[in-house]
């Protein structure tokens, strides 16, 4: 496994990732991005939500080595377009219900630079039809991050995913340093 800073010219591609929603899922993931070594943006419109992730990541790093370059490289927003506007990979970790994606996803997709691409959580939500809802379908993909005492990813291919974009999420997945698996969509289940 490279060290973050020996990353080869795929993974310079995400200079910054946004993080929206400051749940325990987003926490969870901001941290361990932060810890990848990827500038993070936690974004949150709620500042107490921003306070308990903050305090959340601060504890969750503390035993970790590199907690403080991992802590210097992560910044917090309360405004969608001051954590997108320079990502070059968004993290979208928003409860699981469609109203609520569909809303984030098409405000994302037009605060987003063109080039970014877009990572969207779930477990009953098929990630091929909530991107159909962006402009950028190919640019999508599903990441899910389970919360138990062992955490593992689970990365999914869209069937519009470019494979540039699922070169990004492997390389994100890899560097993420957790037990990885890749596993297919699947149609909406309310």
């Amino acid at each position: 496994m490279s060290s973050p800073a020996s990353q080869t010219s795929a993974e310079t591609t995400l200079p910054r990732v946004a993080v929206i929603g400051a749940g325990a899922l987003g926490e969870l993931l901001a941290g361990r991005v932060a810890l990848a070594g990827y500038e993070v943006v936690l974004e949150d419109l709620l500042p107490s939500s921003l306070r308990r992730a903050q305090g959340g990541i601060e504890a969750g790093l503390a035993d970790h080595a590199e907690s403080r370059q991992a802590l210097a490289r992560l910044r917090y927003a309360s405004s969608l377009h001051e954590a997108v506007s320079n990502a070059g990979l968004i993290i979208e970790a928003l409860p699981d219900e469609m109203e609520s994606k569909l809303e984030i996803l098409t405000t994302l997709d037009k605060m987003a630079p063109p080039q970014t691409v877009i990572a969207i959580t779930g477990e009953r939500l098929s990630i091929s039809e909530l991107a159909e809802f962006t402009y950028r379908a190919g640019r999508c993909f599903g990441l899910q991050m389970t919360r138990e005492a062992s955490p593992s990813l689970q990365i999914t291919r869209a069937e519009q995913t470019s494979s540039s974009t699922w070169e990004m999420a492997r390389t994100l997945a890899a560097r993420l340093q957790l037990p990885v698996r890749e596993i297919p969509d699947r149609p909406y289940a309310p």
